[in-house]
C-alpha cells in the first residue's frame, strides 16, 4: 500500500504523509484519542465491563469457543478472541469488526 494523506481530526486536516496501517500522523493520533475519550466515558466501564464477561461466560458454557459468525458460518475461535458487541451477544473480534464496518454504519444512516 502507498503512503497516504493524514485523517487529521475531525475537520482540520493535516498535511502529514502516513504509511499504512496508520491512518493520521502521530500528533494526529494523540488528539484523536483525547477527543474520543475513555473507554468509562465512550460508555464500556465496569458495569459494562462485569456485564461483557458474564455474557461470554455463558456463551462458552453453552456453545464453546465458537464465534456465531456475522455474515459467515459460525467457526472456532481462541477464548481470548470473544467480544460483546453493544445488541448482539458475544462474537469474535472479526465478525464484530464487520459487523461494526456495515450494520451499524447501515443503521446510523437510517436515523
Amino acid at each position: 500500500m502507498s503512503a497516504r494523506p493524514c485523517l487529521g481530526i475531525g475537520q482540520r486536516r493535516c498535511l502529514a504523509i502516513v504509511r499504512p496501517p496508520a491512518l493520521r500522523c502521530p500528533a494526529c493520533q494523540r488528539g484523536h484519542d483525547r477527543a474520543r475519550g475513555t473507554t468509562a466515558e465512550r460508555g464500556y466501564g465496569a458495569a459494562w465491563q462485569a456485564h461483557s464477561r458474564r455474557v461470554i461466560a455463558m456463551h462458552r458454557a453453552t456453545y464453546g469457543d465458537v464465534c456465531p459468525g456475522y455474515r459467515r458460518p459460525a467457526h472456532p475461535i481462541a477464548a481470548t478472541d470473544f467480544v460483546t458487541d453493544h445488541d448482539n451477544g458475544p462474537m469474535c473480534r472479526g465478525c464484530n469488526a464487520r459487523k461494526a464496518a456495515t450494520a451499524d454504519k447501515e443503521r446510523a444512516r437510517l436515523t
